[in-house]
């Protein structure tokens, strides 16, 4: 049972880990729960994580997803570029 709780903490860790649990409502729901299992099998009060102000799958969205695919292809251009002639 200690083996299983030590996976469960290590499993909490990562989900309650920044971008992860507050990503978006899911993720959140994802962690919450989580921690309730954990609280549940050690009999104690869970400590829920409280939502954030903004999710981050709301802060990066449209154009700014946009611009960044293009940064992304004028820095690689050139890797892919000369792959292809090469080939």
């Amino acid at each position: 049972m200690e083996e299983r709780i030590a996976r469960l903490k290590e499993l909490i860790a990562i989900q309650t880990s920044e971008g992860n649990w507050n990503y978006d409502p899911y993720m959140h729901g994802m962690a919450n729960g989580m921690i309730l299992a954990l609280s549940l099998i050690k009999d104690t009060e869970p400590a829920f994580l409280e939502q954030p102000k903004k999710w981050l799958h709301d802060k990066v969205k449209g154009k700014e997803q946009i611009i960044s695919l293009n940064e992304f292809e004028k820095k690689y251009q050139s890797d892919f570029s000369a792959e292809t002639e090469s080939n």
